[in-house]
């Protein structure tokens, strides 16, 4: 996200991006890859949270305003170094265009990573769910689950090939949501679903991270006729259709 600058000290005074360079590209699903990044800028590079972010720099960093978007530090491996970022190739876009024609050893950049959420290990329930957008940050969010955690998952995906492994200590039940080239809007079943599901009894927790508009109607429903805390969810719009350059920031707190 490409922002005017800032009159806050703070801001101006960032850190500036790490120098990086691709030294893997997997092929995860048709529609994911991941790039692991390398470079002596990690060095010191801290620890991501789940489903933290980051800006990932994708020009000349002796740019004036050089091309970012956010993303989920996927996997940090201090011992190696290494660095993975997952990145949605939906088409025409300024990342997945850039992530899709990227080869080994291209140059990049990351920022410093923050917004991590903070999982509270001593609920009794977790509800995750969101569309392939949110894909890397719900992987990074169940890895972090204690093994005394239940968690239920949606995940709305293109089809069945777009499924992945995820890796967890907590007792999970996932549900992989298929569009199968439906006309819907991307992130309705995640809406439908989540709409649908009985939330268990006891003190639990929501992350939901999709479209932006379809965030703000699961938000309103959580808490106006479910009746959930407002501490007790999390929302997040990654993304709003129609627009290429959504803010990172969009969390639909007005709706209270």
């Amino acid at each position: 996200m490409q922002q005017a600058p800032s009159s806050d000290p703070s801001r101006r005074h960032r850190p500036p991006p790490r120098p990086v360079r691709i030294s893997q590209i997997r092929q995860l699903t048709p529609h994911m890859v991941r790039l692991t990044v390398t470079g002596e800028a990690l060095a010191d590079f801290p620890t991501p949270g789940p489903a933290s972010h980051f800006k990932v720099f994708l020009a000349d960093l002796e740019a004036e305003r050089p091309v970012n978007r956010t993303y989920t530090p996927r996997g940090w491996d201090q011992a190696t170094g290494a660095l993975d970022i997952d990145f949605l190739l939906h088409g025409t876009g300024v990342g997945s265009t850039w992530a899709s024609r990227a080869q080994v050893g291209d140059p990049a950049a990351v920022g410093r990573p923050g917004g991590a959420y903070e999982l509270d290990p001593s609920v009794d329930w977790f509800l995750i769910a969101g569309d392939d957008s949110a894909l890397p940050a719900i992987g990074t969010l169940i890895e972090a689950l204690p093994s005394t955690a239940q968690a239920r998952v949606f995940v709305e995906v293109e089809n069945s090939d777009e499924e992945q492994v995820l890796p967890s200590r907590a007792r999970l039940d996932v549900t992989w949501l298929h569009r199968n080239g439906g006309s819907a809007p991307v992130g309705s079943l995640v809406q439908a679903a989540v709409h649908d599901c009985q939330l268990p009894v006891g003190n639990g927790r929501v992350w939901v991270a999709c479209e932006a508009s379809i965030m703000r109607t699961i938000r309103t429903h959580l808490l106006h006729e479910c009746g959930l805390a407002r501490e007790s969810v999390h929302t997040h719009g990654y993304w709003k259709d129609g627009e290429s350059n959504h803010p990172d920031h969009d969390l639909g707190r007005e709706i209270a």
